[in-house]
This record gives C-alpha cells, sequence and structure tokens, in this order.
C-alpha cells in the first residue's frame, strides 16, 4: 500500500481535486460559515502553527502564543500563553481572542473543550504527517483569507521536497528516527519523520510499527540492525544532555551498524516543525548523512 505522502512526489502542479477530497464537509461548513478577514485576535497554541500565520502574513494579528514559539523573531515578543502543552485557560481567557488556533497533536484536550464550551472559536487542527501539515496550512490560508499565499506555500514546499528526493534516489540505506534516548522511544509509521524518510531514499527500520512513536527495546535495536541512526532527542528528557553524552550511550552498542560506522546523528527535533521550513531541514538532514 502506498504511503500518503506518494501522491504528493512529482507532482508537477497543485490538484484542485486532491484539495477538495481532503477537505472533510465539515471544514467546509465550517469555513463558510464564517465571514473571512474577520478574526483581529488570533491565540497560537503551537510554534508551527505561529510560523505559518506569520508566513500567511499575519503575525500582527496573533496576541497569544507558546513559550516554545520563536520563529520569526517577532514571535518572541507576543505574550505566552501556554508551554508546549498546556495552556493556561487564564491568559487565555483574559486576552478575548476570536480565534484558537490549536493542534490535535499537543493541544491539552481538557482545556480545548473547556474554551469551546465557552463559546471560543476554536481550529484544532492536524500536523502529524506531511500530507496533514499541507492540508492544514490550506485550511488557515482559507479560514484567514489567504487562500492564494497558503497555495503558493504548499506548492512551495512541495518543489522543494521533490527536489531534495531526486537527489537521494538509489541511497536505499535503513535509519532509525530516536525521539527519545532513556527509555529509548523512535519513531514509528504515520507520522512525518516517514516523510522525512522518504524524502531521503531511506527506509524506517521501525515503520512496521502500529504505534507513532513505540518504545524500542534492545533486541528489536539489534535486530532491525540501523544504517544510520537520527537521534532528536536533545533537550527532550527534561535535560540538556550534550551531543557527546548522546553518543556515550549509543557507544554501549558496537554491534549495531549505524555505531559501528560512526553514522549516528543528532538534529533538534524543534527544527522539524510542520511549518515552511520543514524542506529547509530535511535538505539539512540530507546533508548531514551524505
Amino acid at each position: 500500500m502506498k504511503a500518503g505522502w506518494l501522491k504528493w512526489v512529482h507532482a508537477p502542479v497543485f490538484s484542485k481535486k486532491y484539495r477538495v477530497l481532503n477537505f472533510s464537509i465539515y471544514s467546509f461548513i465550517f469555513l463558510y460559515s464564517f465571514p473571512l478577514f474577520s478574526f483581529e485576535r488570533v491565540i497560537s497554541l503551537k510554534p508551527n502553527i505561529t510560523e505559518v500565520v506569520f508566513a500567511l502574513g499575519l503575525g500582527n494579528k496573533l496576541v497569544g502564543v507558546t513559550s516554545y514559539c520563536d520563529i520569526p523573531p517577532e514571535a518572541k515578543k507576543i505574550t505566552h500563553v501556554s508551554d508546549y502543552i498546556q495552556p493556561s485557560l487564564e491568559k487565555v481567557i483574559a486576552l478575548k481572542p476570536d480565534l484558537i488556533l490549536t493542534s490535535q497533536e499537543n493541544s491539552s484536550r481538557r482545556e480545548i473543550e473547556f474554551l469551546i464550551e465557552k463559546g471560543y472559536r476554536v481550529e484544532n487542527s492536524k500536523w502529524d504527517t506531511l500530507d496533514n501539515s499541507l492540508e492544514s496550512i490550506l485550511n488557515l490560508g482559507l479560514l484567514l483569507g489567504k487562500k492564494e499565499i497558503a497555495e503558493k506555500l504548499t506548492q512551495e514546499i512541495i518543489n522543494k521536497l521533490n527536489n531534495i528526493a531526486s537527489k537521494n534516489l538509489g541511497v536505499k540505506k535503513k535509519v532509525l528516527f530516536v525521539v527519545g534516548q532513556q527509555p529509548l522511544i523512535v519513531a514509528g509509521s504515520n507520522n512525518i519523520f516517514g516523510d522525512v524518510a522518504h524524502y531521503l531514499g531511506l527506509e524506517n527500520v521501525a515503520a512496521q510499527s502500529k504505534l507513532k512513536y513505540p518504545n524500542y527495546s534492545l533486541e528489536m535495536l539489534v535486530k532491525s540492525s540501523p544504517d544510520l541512526i537520527i537521534d532528536l532527542s536533545i533537550g527532550m528528557e527534561g535535560t540538556q544532555k550534550s551531543e557527546k553524552d548522546l553518543l556515550s550511550w549509543w557507544r554501549q552498542y558496537p554491534w549495531v551498524p549505524a555505531v559501528k560506522n560512526d553514522r549516528v546523528y543528532f538534529f533538534h527535533m524543534e527544527e522539524l516543525r510542520a511549518s515552511p521550513r520543514f524542506p529547509e531541514a530535511v535538505e539539512r538532514i540530507s546533508r548531514m548523512i551524505r
């Protein structure tokens, strides 16, 4: 069965048919039930959503963001109403937003449901795969009256990724994406790292898991024998471990091909946000592992 991202590969133009097929009937009802250009006080509860809003030219509408919203630099000056997961209801309500942008992956369900029950406009989008992310950019563009800019952004992302893929044809190496080292947690199936692996010409050895981010045993590590390990766990375990510390841990397992051949690489997960910058991050990984 073909993965979802294959529909984007080598697509010469952005397909109107595809857009229509990927919008749910609920999306259309929602998006066309309210006047466009009417949002003046927007809160973003995820860093990549903040980046997209700025890319759409609407950063001046943002009145609240998370403490992790650091791109573009102007985002740092906006009032913080949340950490990466937990929004402060008191701070959100105090800002009197007319639109709250959240993600299904990270937003706290209890707080979001509370805001919806209180009558706040909440757009809860998905960003866990490239397909979902592109669709969410288009939905935001339509919702915020920037449809053409959103289409241009998504087409540029597709073009850049296809260009990267063309450089990596025939690589055929096995990769393990690590999101947590102790315990060992890896990128499994149906997540954006599978898309990264594809454009790098790599096989994600943990893709057979039914979980997006499964725990990985030592036995599974030995059995999968990855040629490359891309460790994204820097700063993800509550401590700021150095690359030296992380590499020392991997050297306990010299029989793993990636460790044996010095093919363990470190990359900050935050750089792989599902935003217009995503292709640049994939390109940097591509250069890093060549």
